[in-house]
């Protein structure tokens, strides 16, 4: 299974310093656990909305990690008293309203085939309760 971000994609959002002052517990001058935490939550919400299996490939790896990144970067702000600035807002409900449009199917991924919801078979059957209606159940 592939990655869609690594800590390398934070360090080109953020900034090396403002990504120690986010991630750095222990003050060794290396991001912690907690930047990759970030970003293994935002790619798990990521591919729980996303419908079926993507894997990143030349067409939607891209997009895919300014996703990830873009939903990790405010967990990295949640950590700390620092609010989260305007322009990491923005990209974050911009990722999510993105991938909601993915999950509802109104969007596709770059190289993906557009998948259609079934349709329903009893649209014309009578849907009211009865007691001849329920009296097998």
């Amino acid at each position: 299974m592939g990655r869609y971000a690594y800590l390398e994609d934070l360090v080109c959002r953020l900034g090396r310093e403002t990504l120690l002052a986010l991630s750095d517990d222990d003050g060794d001058g290396a991001p912690d656990a907690a930047a990759q935490k970030a970003l293994d939550q935002a790619e798990a919400v990521v591919r729980a909305l996303l419908p079926g299996a993507v894997e990143p490939d030349d067409d939607n790896r891209d997009l895919l990690n300014w996703l990830c990144v873009s939903l990790a970067v405010p967990l990295l702000f949640a950590r700390r008293r620092e609010g989260l600035p305007d322009d990491h807002a923005l990209m974050r409900a911009s990722a999510l309203e993105f991938v909601q449009r993915l999950a509802s199917g109104e969007a596709v991924l770059p190289g993906a085939t557009c998948h259609t919801l079934p349709c329903s078979t009893t649209l014309k059957r009578r849907k009211t309760f009865s007691r001849k209606g329920t009296s097998n159940f």
